[in-house]
């Protein structure tokens, strides 16, 4: 029998007014979680400048008996913004990390401007040997990026290791429509597998389609427990 779980709401725990900087103007996006030790943890995020450029940041907080204790300011954004013309140089927000040979490597979100529709991204992939306080691209280019069976995007990557091979769920998006003159995109949760984590073998393995009461499942989490996937986790966009 499943144990229920009760989740309690701590109010705000970072409020971007307050750490307004050339490159913070607003949002903090998509956060996520790495531990470093046993009540500290290192706060992922990205914010955006008065351009709506996404940048990725960092924090630290403790975390002891239910509360939550900011440690540190918000850091300088982890990385730059990619050169001109490349899939992340309008936009960089990190989606996952795993821990590999000592180093922390970042599964992140690259984002262009479009004409035709609103935005075009991709995935990239950044290293850091210094606990996540900054990170290397791998590449100019992304790791994992539109194709022939793939025509439209991929982002929003969440990367396990299990066994020797780098396992990644992942967004694709399988077509744009006008809505309210407006285009829309839907998307769905694929998976791939890699020996490397650069160099991703894409077999179109669907592991959660939209319908059409949700048209965007999206930013997948997925949660290992004993030998198996448990669950995962989404954002249904409706």
């Amino acid at each position: 029998m499943t144990q229920e779980i009760i989740w309690k709401k701590k109010g705000l725990l970072v409020n971007i007014q307050e750490h307004l900087s050339p490159t913070i103007n607003s949002h903090g996006s998509i956060p996520f979680a790495l531990q470093l030790n046993d009540d500290i943890f290192r706060i992922f995020f990205s914010s955006r400048n008065d351009e709506g450029k996404s940048f990725p940041y960092s924090i630290d907080a403790k975390i002891s008996n239910g509360e939550i204790t900011l440690i540190s300011k918000i850091s300088e954004p982890l990385m730059k913004l990619g050169e001109l013309g490349t899939f992340d140089d309008s936009g960089i927000m990190p989606s996952s990390l795993v821990r590999n040979d000592n180093k922390l490597y970042m599964f992140y979100i690259g984002w262009n401007p479009q004409v035709t529709v609103s935005y075009r991204l991709s995935i990239g992939l950044a290293v850091s040997e210094d606990e996540g306080k900054t990170f290397t691209r791998v590449s100019n280019g992304p790791v994992c990026d539109r194709s022939v069976e793939e025509p439209f995007f991929n982002t929003a990557p969440y990367v396990l290791i299990e066994g020797g091979r780098w396992k990644m769920w992942y967004i694709s998006c399988t077509k744009w429509q006008k809505i309210n003159n407006y285009p829309e995109p839907s998307y769905h949760v694929k998976y791939a597998e890699s020996a490397n984590g650069i160099n991703w073998e894409r077999n179109g393995t669907v592991c959660i389609d939209y319908d059409e009461f949700a048209k965007a499942i999206g930013r997948p989490c997925v949660l290992k427990k004993i030998a198996f996937i448990q669950c995962i986790f989404l954002t249904g966009i409706l």
